[in-house]
């Protein structure tokens, strides 16, 4: 498994150099090894004003490299979810200036399943969405009050099965809210999204034409 963190909305990859040559990468992407950069010269490389569109990390031990690099951060957990609809359209909202999913903070008495319902109904305003399955996290980071954070989105298929109309959750910046058609999804909501959900809905999208 390749562990992966976005910063500055670019991924760094960790992965192991014994399985390096099978790894599907991007143009312009930095190949590096534990051996020739420190984890703090990897992230100081992709905060540069020229930096390369992403850094694989080749490193013997990737599950340990990767638990040194999240020790680097201070952990927020969040939730969220990918919703669908009877008719098959995925819900969507936009928000500064980019497409983007539902989701939110998790508070600490709830579990990341309820975190995720309840940021589904309080940004688009429909109630009780079902959860389907569990889909992998993203993990992306930032600064906030001098502290460098390391925020974990856990991600969950949901269902919904309601008419209501969709409201956006205007004090938390979403100006619309709406359900694409899988081709609309894929041509508009993609285009303008983070990098780290891109690649995330790239991988749903894929796995339900399986």
């Amino acid at each position: 498994m390749i562990h992966t963190a976005y910063l500055h909305d670019k991924p760094l990859h960790f992965v192991e150099v014994y399985n390096a040559g099978g790894t599907d990468f991007q143009p312009g992407y930095l190949i590096t090894s534990e051996q020739e950069m420190t984890l703090e010269q990897a992230i100081r490389e992709l905060s540069k004003e020229k930096s390369p569109n992403g850094i694989l990390y080749l490193c013997e031990h990737p599950d340990t490299v990767w638990l040194q690099f999240c020790h680097m951060f201070t952990l927020v957990e969040a939730s969220g979810g990918v919703v669908e609809n009877a008719d098959g359209e995925l819900l969507a909202i936009f928000r500064k200036g980019k497409w983007d999913l539902p989701k939110g903070k998790v508070d600490g008495d709830e579990s990341p399943e309820e975190a995720g319902i309840r940021e589904v109904e309080e940004e688009c305003g429909i109630t009780s969405p079902v959860i389907e399955s569990e889909l992998r996290p993203t993990f992306h980071t930032y600064e906030e009050k001098g502290r460098r954070l390391l925020k974990k989105t856990h991600w969950y298929r949901m269902r919904y099965e309601g008419n209501e109309a969709l409201l956006p959750q205007l004090e938390e910046s979403i100006t619309n809210a709406r359900w694409m058609s899988r081709d609309e999804f894929s041509r508009v909501f993609l285009g303008n999204t983070y990098a780290s959900l891109r690649a995330m809905l790239e991988r749903y999208l894929k796995s339900e034409k399986a």
